[in-house]
């Protein structure tokens, strides 16, 4: 109940930022997004943080409670992106694309042996542009297989 209480002034909130930079359109438009974006990560944010435990609003305990759940939980989201930059940078991110020739080729046999049977009985002439099978559709040939 009290968090559809603060969905309700969280939205209450947003509409009021909104209508007070739109005031002044063009100039601070960007800095509207950013408000409104930063106040629904915060509020999502903290609604998710605060799922599993139940704190009371209503006291000034369950508000620090809440509060350092929240600020701890931001610490520890700090710390993982701090971890993960770090990791990322120490990285050799230099284009060298290097095919590994010890690995094995793909198993594609099943397909790969009917399409060289029946490729090798075609003859194709270059000069009437036609194509002459010995056999049937290759891709028939396949079909039937499956």
């Amino acid at each position: 109940m009290a968090l559809g209480v603060m969905f309700f002034v969280v939205a209450i909130a947003i509409i009021a930022v909104w209508i007070i930079i739109e005031a002044k359109r063009l100039k601070h438009k960007m800095l509207a997004i950013v408000l409104i974006a930063l106040i629904l990560f915060t509020y999502i944010s903290f609604t998710a943080v605060l799922k599993g435990t139940n704190p009371d609003f209503k006291t000034v305990n369950g508000l620090t409670t809440a509060g350092k759940l929240y600020v701890s939980w931001l610490g520890t989201v700090f710390k993982n992106l701090k971890s993960v930059t770090a990791y990322a940078s120490q990285q050799d991110w230099r284009g060298a694309n290097k095919t590994n020739n010890n690995s094995p080729p793909p198993e594609n046999q099943t397909v790969q042996e009917p399409l060289n049977s029946t490729i090798t009985n075609q003859t194709i002439s270059n000069s009437t542009n036609s194509t002459n099978l010995n056999e049937t559709d290759p891709l028939q040939a396949i079909w039937d297989k499956l």
